[in-house]
């Protein structure tokens, strides 16, 4: 009998381009696909026709926006796969990331497992449901632990993702870990804004120089912010030398990913 377990965690990582993604099997098809299934699930929460177990549907998703692969993401999740082991990696060895983590007893290959592992995250919400949709409340509680694989693919915010996959024949398992940045989950946060899906792309307004595929109901951006702080000098100078800037901190989404990226060396 083959054993399928999920498993995730919160944090966040810098961008790269396809042309570094050098370090694993992963195909072009492999990547290409993961990111499909992110997209195509993201959509359908956007149009309104998400399932939850009652028959209804999640509220739909203003300001959806579309992932895109990662290398750097990738190969952090690579190379952790390749540990064999299924539990969390430390936030130190993600960046920050954050992490969804799959396993299968059987030796189903890359492509079925990304495939598998994209369905078994979201396959959460129609199983167990989230009780403020139906007041359409998405902001993310310490006890939506059953379903946190959903809500990470579903993070708004989260608009990179690189995954590794990795045959373990010692202990049989087939493992996926995907990673995101920005990372999702953080408790009392919104997973994504409700709203209509967008039909134009003056309604993609997270991101500067966002377009619409009105086709899917999601926003894209190219558009990379200036290394900057927004905070003044001092509040960055004295949250760096409070530790902040590190990726263990409670503070490193606010800190080092909001407020002080350039102080914190994180763009």
């Amino acid at each position: 009998m083959k054993i399928i377990l999920l498993c995730l965690i919160s944090a966040c990582l810098a961008q790269a381009a396809h042309s570094i993604c050098s370090y694993s099997t992963l195909t072009q098809d492999d990547r290409d696909s993961i990111t499909n299934a992110h997209n195509n699930y993201r959509s359908i929460l956007a149009k309104g026709q998400a399932n939850l177990p009652n028959g209804q549907f999640a509220p739909p998703a203003a300001n959806m926006y579309k992932v895109s692969y990662d290398c750097d993401l990738e190969n952090i999740a690579q190379n952790y796969a390749e540990k064999c082991v299924f539990q969390h990696s430390s936030a130190g060895e993600r960046d920050g990331a954050g992490e969804n983590l799959f396993m299968s007893t059987g030796n189903i290959g890359n492509a079925a497992a990304l495939q598998q592992s994209a369905d078994a995250w979201w396959g959460e919400l129609e199983q167990y449901g989230i009780a403020g949709f139906a007041s359409n409340d998405t902001t993310f509680q310490s006890n939506m632990s059953s379903v946190g694989h959903f809500t990470q693919m579903a993070w708004a915010n989260s608009t990179k993702i690189g995954c590794g996959v990795q045959w373990c024949p010692n202990n049989p398992m087939t493992i996926v870990v995907c990673n995101y940045k920005d990372a999702g989950n953080y408790i009392n946060s919104p997973i994504y804004q409700v709203g209509n899906a967008c039909a134009s792309d003056s309604e993609c307004t997270s991101v500067p120089q966002s377009t619409c595929d009105t086709s899917a109901g999601l926003c894209s951006s190219n558009y990379v912010p200036p290394c900057a702080d927004n905070s003044p000098a001092y509040a960055c100078n004295q949250w760096q030398a409070a530790g902040y800037c590190a990726n263990t901190s409670p503070y490193y989404p606010y800190v080092a990913q909001q407020e002080c990226r350039k102080t914190c060396a994180s763009c």
